[in-house]
């Protein structure tokens, strides 16, 4: 095996098959479903691979200006985790629920990226 092989295996996250993906993404959706409606999700392009981002907004077009609040969820998890906070949130201003590489979600990781500096560098890419 070549150090960049064993490298991915190690460092970068994906998941172990298709159908458990699925699966995992049923579940998540019907946990979403319980809060706020995503007005969009996107997909944004990182030198660390694809982040899915869901964007949850208020009614009123006159707030939709205000400053967004981001929601970046812990290791080991995806965003689905603050459908409970998203209507509250949502309500006065834009949000922003950001699946991070690695983790489990919709995000596509291709680089390694636990190190603090890298989650940094993400981030702010």
């Amino acid at each position: 095996m070549t150090e960049t092989a064993a490298r991915t295996q190690a460092d970068v996250g994906r998941y172990v098959s298709d159908a458990w993906r699925e699966r995992y993404f049923t579940a998540c959706d019907a946990v979403y479903a319980l809060g706020a409606p995503a007005l969009a999700e996107q997909d944004v392009e990182t030198s660390f691979g694809t982040t899915h981002v869901y964007r949850y907004g208020p009614a009123d077009p006159a707030a939709r200006s205000r400053t967004p609040v981001v929601l970046v969820h812990g290791a080991g998890s995806c965003s689905a985790i603050w459908y409970a906070n998203t209507p509250a949130l949502s309500a006065d201003r834009p949000v922003y629920a950001i699946d991070t590489p690695g983790d489990p979600g919709r995000s596509v990781q291709r680089e390694p990226i636990h190190q603090p500096e890298r989650a940094a560098e993400w981030l702010d890419e």
